[in-house]
Order: C-alpha cells, then structure tokens, then sequence
C-alpha cells in the first residue's frame, strides 16, 4: 500500500498504523517484519513533508519515536543513516512547508538517537560530519534579536534550542 502511495490520507493512514504496531510488537518474532518496514516508512514520511501542508505533518515523526522508544534491538541501528537523513530535512527546512515545533521534533529524535546510539554513531564516521554541519547552519542561520540585552534562554529560536539540545546529547 505504501509503496503505490495512493493518496496521502491513505499514506498517512498507514504511518500511524505502523506506528502503532510498532509500540505493540515488541517480541522478537516482529522485529525483522518492522526492519523490513522502516525504509518503506522513511519514503512515505519523506514524500508526505513534500506534499501535506505544515500543519498537517505535525505528527510524521511519531515513527521514529516509537521506534526509539520500543526495546526492538537493531532495527534503528540497521537504518540510522537514513532517518538521521530525513530529521535533519526536516529541522533543515527553514520555510512555511515545516512548523517550527516539527523541526524541532526532528532535532529531538536526533538527540535521543546520540544518547541511544552513540557507539553506533561512533563506529561510523561518514554519519556525524552531516549532523554537525546541519546544527551549525540551523544555529547560524537562524536570525536572533541582536537588540536584546538579555540572556533569557526564552528568547532563542525553538530550533536553535533543538540544535542546542542534539550537541549536548552528543558530548555525553
């Protein structure tokens, strides 16, 4: 079904399935079915952020989350290259196609990725250049009140605060 991508509401539909399988099939019988599923996934949250407007993506990331948050050894290691790829898109896009509180998210799920995934990340160093460079352009590019005199972490940019976050969860 996801494959054909019919329509986004039947492609939207079948995420939050998936998703909701995944909270609940945690046994080891399930666990290579949900890897097989996780780059059809990871298409179809790519090709809904591209055709749904911003406020309809809020919850696109819910997959990983609940992938994150499932005791499913291995699934997220196998694809981390590829949903690193799609939550730095996402917290990357810097337009009215993406709330700011989605980008945020992405940043979230990469955060909890480098305190999860660390020697993962670690073993593998093609994956960390791009989320480095992608924080420091978010941090960069996001304009901030020059005029303020205050230090009140309540004024940074939610993303910026995001960014923030994922660089400290990498220095652990």
């Amino acid at each position: 079904m996801l494959k054909t991508r019919p329509s986004t509401v039947v492609c939207e539909q079948a995420l939050i399935i998936l998703t909701s399988l995944v909270k609940v099939l945690e046994q080891k019988q399930y666990v290579q079915t949900i890897a097989d599923l996780v780059p059809l996934a990871n298409e179809t949250i790519q090709h809904l952020f591209v055709n749904l407007k911003a406020e309809n993506t809020t919850n696109l990331l819910d997959f990983y989350e609940a992938l994150l948050d499932c005791e499913l050894p291995n699934v997220i290691g196998a694809h981390l290259q590829s949903i690193i790829s799609t939550c730095l898109q996402v917290a990357l896009r810097n337009d009215e196609s993406v709330l700011e509180s989605v980008r945020y998210n992405g940043l979230s799920i990469l955060a909890e990725i480098c305190r999860q995934k660390k020697k993962v990340l670690l073993k593998n160093p093609a994956i960390l250049p791009p989320i480095i460079q992608a924080l420091l352009q978010i941090i960069s590019l996001t304009s901030i009140d020059a005029n303020s005199t205050t230090d009140d972490d309540e004024d940074e940019p939610v993303v910026v605060a995001g960014a923030n976050h994922v660089l400290e969860a990498m220095s652990y």
